[in-house]
């Protein structure tokens, strides 16, 4: 089986509820070839977890950037498919109706929305809508998942939005709503057992809490553990919540702890 051809090292993933119902959701586009949304804030792991999903799974992933054409678009595709940006709807199509379960992942789809007049963002969002079509008119059973960052559902099922976009929400088989709030018991437990930490130090539990509702969410939180393990592991120094709070400190003043 072909993957998205991706490298990194996904090994250390933590096993939180957020990674948990992203891959659940990849699962079901796959098996029931779905057009499928994922809406949440930015640093909250759902590129991550989608593209480490893409290292089990047949699929790829393409990244929407500002001022994307049409063009554009079918070029990004058309390389993740056959490593060169000339195929057409046509072969992409039939190629992927030759993929069962196979997934694309459509991130930053906000983009989609937020450039340029009308005509370009239906072109550009029709131009997925066809693929997934053409693809299930052919025999095949393509999946689509387009990752929301900053989003909601509910932006797009009201107001002028909502005219434009019916048909397009209409096809919607399944979405996730990541929470905005960071669970204790459901993510930041398991992330602080994943580097050894005891979860039910309820200071370094409250400090990290902080860190995770703040910039950046659980990445930010990410960072500065990655960090203090490196403390730890050069200086022997205990990883508590006095170190995460000077490691935030030190971003805020740019003043760094190993100065």
């Amino acid at each position: 089986m072909e993957t998205s051809g991706i490298t990194e090292t996904f090994s250390g993933i933590v096993e939180t509820t957020t990674v948990k119902k992203i891959r659940k959701l990849l699962n079901g586009t796959s098996k029931r070839a779905q057009f499928s949304f994922i809406f949440g804030q930015t640093g909250r792991g759902k590129t991550f977890a989608a593209r480490e999903w893409l290292t089990r799974n047949d699929g790829g992933y393409i990244r929407v950037q500002t001022g994307d054409t049409l063009n554009r678009l079918r070029r990004q595709v058309s390389y993740r498919l056959f490593n060169h940006d000339h195929a057409g709807n046509r072969e992409i199509i039939e190629y992927l109706a030759r993929r069962p379960g196979y997934v694309l992942i459509v991130d930053e789809a906000a983009l989609l929305l937020h450039d340029g007049a009308w005509a370009t963002r239906s072109k550009n969002i029709n131009f997925f809508r066809d693929l997934f079509d053409g693809v299930n008119d052919n025999g095949g059973s393509c999946g689509v998942c387009f990752i929301f960052t900053d989003c909601s559902l509910s932006m797009f099922e009201g107001g002028s939005k909502a005219a434009f976009f019916g048909q397009f929400l209409g096809r919607l088989d399944n979405h996730l709503n990541i929470p905005e709030r960071i669970s204790l018991p459901y993510e930041l437990k398991p992330v602080l057992l994943a580097y050894g930490l005891n979860p039910e130090d309820s200071r370094l539990m409250r400090a990290a809490e902080a860190i995770a509702n703040g910039p950046g969410k659980m990445r930010t939180l990410y960072k500065y553990l990655a960090l203090a393990k490196e403390f730890n592991v050069k200086k022997g120094e205990k990883i508590d919540a006095q170190m995460l709070l000077e490691i935030q400190r030190s971003y805020t003043s740019g003043i760094y702890k190993d100065e």
